[in-house]
């Protein structure tokens, strides 16, 4: 019986070491989803129109640029601005 809890506790120690050593590794970088205009339109129901007016008027969120004549939204703040929206009536 004894010999059996010395090995429990022999695993207990491993498994806190594995523990300790995997929450000090460096996190690995996420790959955040990018939204072209269309995306955007499709999620949000807005036209390009009223999406660009209200990134000027700082209402909704600004793209970033990907290309020399490209832009794209990041899909966690289209997701954020949304789940700002008051519910419907």
């Amino acid at each position: 019986m004894r010999r059996q809890s010395t090995e429990n506790a022999h695993f207990s120690m491993a498994d806190r070491i594995a523990r300790e050593a995997s929450s000090k590794a460096p996190a690995s970088p996420t790959v955040e989803r990018l939204l072209n205009i269309r995306d955007v339109q499709g999620q949000t129901t807005l036209s390009r129109t009223t999406i660009y007016r209200q990134v000027g008027e700082g209402t909704f969120p600004s793209p970033v640029k990907i290309g020399t004549s490209r832009v794209a939204w990041r899909a966690s703040d289209i997701a954020a601005w949304l789940g700002e929206l008051p519910p419907a009536t």
